[in-house]
């Protein structure tokens, strides 16, 4: 496998960086590695186009079903940290000036 980095002038293909995760396609002859810093990509075979196509897919779908999960949940720990701040604050009420220290 050979290292190609960013700026660098490289042959029509798709590009991934390991550590960025990041996919970079680059058309035409003459095409350069567009992306910051140095960042080092592998060339990916052209068979493995219907795999990131269909890993592509896979991600969207998990991101679909499970965001409105994550917003349910987010919904629930603000409901119950306003309900346990009401609850102290009440406990607070009740309990002032009823408590004689030696008895």
């Amino acid at each position: 496998m050979r290292w190609y980095y960013a700026g660098a002038p490289v042959a029509p293909g798709i590009y991934l960086a390991p550590r960025q995760l990041e996919l970079r396609r680059v058309t035409g002859a003459g095409g350069t590695l567009e992306g910051g810093g140095a960042a080092r990509y592998l060339r990916l075979p052209p068979s493995t186009l219907p795999l990131v196509l269909f890993a592509g897919a896979v991600a969207g779908l998990v991101y679909v079903l499970l965001f409105p999960i994550y917003g349910l949940a987010l919904l629930v720990k603000i409901v119950a940290l306003v309900f346990a701040e009401g609850a102290r604050a009440a406990a607070r009420r009740l309990g002032a000036g009823r408590h004689r220290p030696g008895h």
